[in-house]
């Protein structure tokens, strides 16, 4: 019992240790983060089967879309419960602490510069974005894209499927400008996942 209390007690945020990271990474993944993506993918289901498109109007690539305009016919799904779960999963178990500097290497200095240390968490701050995007917050999830996509710069996939969800963003938003400007820096050879 008392390894056990030692274990957990050496594993909080405060602290940014391999096994902290590890400890706080798996407790991200397989409690909050498994609520919020189950919540998540209930309610897309539900939204793609549910909603009708209106053939007299101009026909959307997603029924989230509607959302953007009053008039349409509004698609079913509430994401909140998704967005309070990832917004916990991200408070709870962030870890902004630079771990203790071993040596000088170009490795470990780039390792340090990170402003995030858990090695799940970009995929709550996606999680986020997405269920932003699909509860009609537009503007809230092309931020929440632009912040993932620099704040998670060492990792590519994820700055690209950031980019790319910005500017389904913007392009709700019909700022096409915007969504042209957030593609720019994807390349042909960044797109390694079939989605």
């Amino acid at each position: 019992i008392l390894m056990c209390v030692l274990f957990v007690t050496s594993c909080g945020t405060k602290k940014n240790t391999a096994v902290s990271r590890n400890w706080q990474a798996f407790t991200t993944r397989y409690n909050v983060y498994f609520n919020g993506k189950e919540h998540y993918i209930e309610q897309l289901q539900q939204m793609e089967r549910d909603y009708e498109d209106d053939y007299s109007r101009r026909l959307l690539t997603h029924p989230a879309e509607a959302r953007a305009d009053q008039k349409m016919p509004q698609p079913s799904g509430d994401f909140k419960r998704t967005i309070e779960k990832m917004q916990k999963a991200i408070q709870l178990h962030s870890i902004s602490k630079k771990p203790r500097k071993r040596s000088s290497s170009p490795k470990e200095k780039a390792f340090r510069e990170r402003g995030e240390f858990n090695p799940f968490l970009h995929n709550a701050w996606l999680m986020l974005g997405k269920a932003q995007y699909l509860d009609g917050d537009f503007l809230g999830a092309a931020t929440t894209f632009l912040y993932t996509a620099k704040h998670f710069s060492w990792l590519p996939d994820v700055v690209t499927e950031a980019r790319l969800w910005q500017a389904r963003c913007y392009c709700a938003l019909d700022w096409t400008y915007e969504a042209e400007k957030a593609l720019h820096p994807v390349k042909e050879k960044d797109l390694t996942n079939k989605q």
